[in-house]
């Protein structure tokens, strides 16, 4: 998914503030449109952006 990527570039410029905004409009996109929540790997990312 394409967020994902844009999620990992974030935090991969030390811009984690933004890697966490990207993940919660992911979340909430899925939640309204899938009904559905991030993956595992999603969840990890966002983890390691909030550390």
């Amino acid at each position: 998914m394409l967020r994902v990527l844009v999620i990992r570039c974030y935090e991969a410029e030390g811009n984690r503030a933004k890697a966490v905004e990207i993940y919660h409009v992911l979340r909430e996109l899925l939640a309204a449109e899938l009904g559905t929540v991030p993956s595992a790997e999603t969840e990890a990312l966002y983890r390691h952006a909030l550390a």
